[in-house]
């Protein structure tokens, strides 16, 4: 069951219903190569399809007008990444990378919800092979948000206007196959 309030603000209702999401279409080219015996370049482009992600909407089995939860005004995007691999020896390879993520959102329609911004990301990691059945990742990457505008009106006609501050974040992974 989902729980409302009217659109009025003059009470509650409850009523079963129903959204549908449209999740955004993603198509990747990549490339892997070696450059020398020890060195190897991986390289990717991502086209992103954000543009189909417009509405998240709910539909009252009860009959009530649909409740639009989110409606977004966003553009299909690209993401290109480069890195570079170096095999120490058959048991140890380091990594290093860097990625651009263009942001879906434009400052008139970005919103407090999802305040989506350019990110970069630097990686570095490396595998050990601890045996021919086991090995070891480790990875590490630092996200970085750009500031953005944000000049927006809400259906209820509520300005914001101002700058939403880069967010960053480091992400840390471990993992043992």
């Amino acid at each position: 069951k989902l729980d409302f309030a009217t659109g009025d603000l003059d009470g509650a209702y409850t009523s079963a219903g129903s959204a549908q999401i449209d999740l955004p279409s993603m198509l990747e080219l990549s490339l892997h190569t070696y450059l020398t015996d020890t060195i190897s370049m991986q390289a990717s482009w991502q086209r992103i399809g954000w543009s189909s992600f417009e509405t998240l909407e709910v539909e009252l089995d009860n009959g009530d007008p649909n409740i639009v939860l989110a409606k977004n005004y966003w553009d299909d995007t690209n993401r290109y990444a480069v890195g570079f691999g170096y095999d120490m020896n058959s048991s140890l390879t380091f990594r290093v990378g860097y990625s651009l993520d263009e942001s879906p959102v434009s400052d008139t329609y970005r919103n407090l919800s999802i305040p989506d911004a350019e990110r970069t990301w630097i990686t570095a990691g490396m595998t050990w092979n601890i045996s021919n059945n086991s090995s070891m990742d480790l990875g590490f990457a630092r996200v970085t948000g750009a500031d953005a505008n944000i000049d927006y009106t809400s259906s209820t006609s509520t300005v914001f206007n101002g700058e939403i501050a880069k967010g960053d974040a480091n992400i840390a992974a471990v993992s043992y196959n």
